[in-house]
C-alpha cells in the first residue's frame, strides 16, 4: 500500500507574492487524497523506499503522477 508521506511547510505564493504556511489539512485537501493513506512528515521517523513524499508548490500545480497514484 502506497503512503504520502505530507510535508508542510511555508511557500510563495505566486498570485500575491507573499509567504504562505501550507498545513497537512490542507495539503490533503489540495492533493485530493484519501487522509487515511496520509502521514505527517514531521514526525514521522522511519520511511520506506516506496513512500510518496509530498510537498507544498510554489506552481500551485497539485496533480499526482501516474506512480504516486497506485
Amino acid at each position: 500500500m502506497v503512503r504520502y508521506i505530507l510535508h508542510p511547510g511555508k511557500v510563495i505564493s505566486r498570485t500575491d507574492g507573499d509567504w504562505h504556511f501550507i498545513g497537512f489539512g490542507e495539503l490533503v485537501r489540495l492533493y485530493r487524497l484519501d487522509q487515511q493513506k496520509c502521514i505527517d512528515g514531521t514526525t514521522l521517523i522511519n520511511t520506506r523506499s516506496d513512500d510518496v513524499h509530498l510537498y507544498p508548490m510554489e506552481s500551485g500545480n497539485y496533480s499526482l503522477s501516474k506512480e504516486a497514484k497506485l
